[in-house]
């Protein structure tokens, strides 16, 4: 049986524990009031400072700001807008750090974007328009001409590997004439379409095969020359890489097939020329001559 003397004493424990939560409350009360006041005061502060620079004629620089979407702004202000040079750090944690009219982007500037990527150059309209640098997270880079946020006129990229492309650029690809080497010593130089080789254009493999003639989707397509290390050539038609239709083939010791061709083999009538000089015309079928007429 519990005494008097010891529920009083549990009484007073009670109450001091409850006065205890109840202090704890109020303090975090008062703390979170705190820093609603301070920021509320902070708010007003930035606007003040914003709205004094309406009737400035020239940029003025002011402490940090915070914007209404989260990202804070420190640098030049003028009627009441980013107007001169600044940095903004977004709310995803992208910085740009350059210079400013409107509130755009406008002139030089670098842009870090939160992957690591780097865009440093010019700007227009929020934009990245005229020459720029593009450093890629991997290495690759981009150094030429931009409209609008995309790769647009002359260009040169360079990849990790080695690779690298020079020519011209239009609304982010490969497009126009450019040269472009690859890793393994490659080297194709002419025309591009949409990033893929299209058009007129010499492809030089790196174990010394050169190929001189039209491209279609990345591959040999219509008529061109085709230049073995060895001595071998063949003059014609192609299709998705490979001989077809009319074309000339020559041996290096002298031979020459003159005429038709079928997924890379001669199929119909030709001329066989030996290499004395003789000739006689025959029907091939599947790369296999199956009659002299």
């Amino acid at each position: 049986m519990i005494k008097l003397e010891q529920k009083q004493r549990l009484k007073k424990q009670s109450e001091s524990q409850g006065d205890t939560v109840d202090i704890v409350g109020y303090s975090g009360k008062r703390e979170t009031l705190k820093q609603s006041v301070v920021a509320a005061i902070k708010q007003k502060r930035d606007q003040l400072l914003v709205k004094n620079t309406m009737n400035y004629i020239e940029p003025m620089k002011l402490p940090e700001i915070e914007m209404v979407d989260g990202s804070l702004y420190e640098g030049e202000w003028m009627k009441g807008q980013k107007w001169g040079k600044g940095r903004l750090v977004y709310k995803d944690g992208s910085i740009y750090d350059g210079e400013w009219k409107q509130n755009m982007a406008q002139g030089n500037g670098k842009l870090i974007h939160t992957d690591g990527d780097i865009y440093e150059g010019q700007w227009i309209d929020d934009r990245a328009n005229g020459f720029g640098i593009y450093v890629h997270s991997n290495g690759a880079t981009y150094k030429g001409l931009w409209k609008d946020d995309q790769q647009n006129g002359k260009g040169q990229e360079v990849w990790p590997d080695g690779s690298q492309y020079e020519g011209d650029y239009f609304e982010g690809k490969k497009h126009g004439y450019g040269k472009i080497q690859f890793y393994d010593g490659s080297v194709y130089q002419g025309q591009f379409e949409q990033n893929n080789i299209h058009g007129t254009g010499i492809y030089s493999w790196f174990n010394g095969k050169v190929y001189d003639g039209q491209w279609v989707q990345n591959k040999m397509n219509g008529k061109g020359t085709l230049k073995w290390p060895d001595g071998k050539k063949y003059v014609g038609e192609y299709q998705n890489d490979i001989k077809h239709g009319y074309g000339v083939y020559y041996w290096e010791d002298g031979r020459i097939y003159d005429g038709m061709w079928k997924d890379g083999q001669q199929h119909g009538e030709g001329i066989y020329v030996d290499n004395n000089g003789m000739k006689k015309k025959g029907i091939w079928e599947g790369g296999r001559r199956v009659k002299w007429v």
